[in-house]
């Protein structure tokens, strides 16, 4: 997933799984290898940022 705005974007976490992605306890940018940051069960993106997401 990709922000392309110059203001932080959030993703309800219900929403993915929704789309069938499986989080499990933690969730990873397989780009970075960093943890995206959550805000009340929120994923928060960044301006001008991208997450390849997997759950483990």
């Amino acid at each position: 997933m990709g922000n392309f705005d110059a203001h932080p974007q959030h993703l309800n976490l219900f929403e993915l799984e929704t789309q069938g992605f499986q989080m499990g306890e933690h969730i990873r940018d397989l780009y970075s290898g960093n943890t995206p940051t959550l805000f009340k069960d929120q994923l928060v993106l960044p301006p001008y940022r991208f997450y390849w997401l997997a759950g483990n």
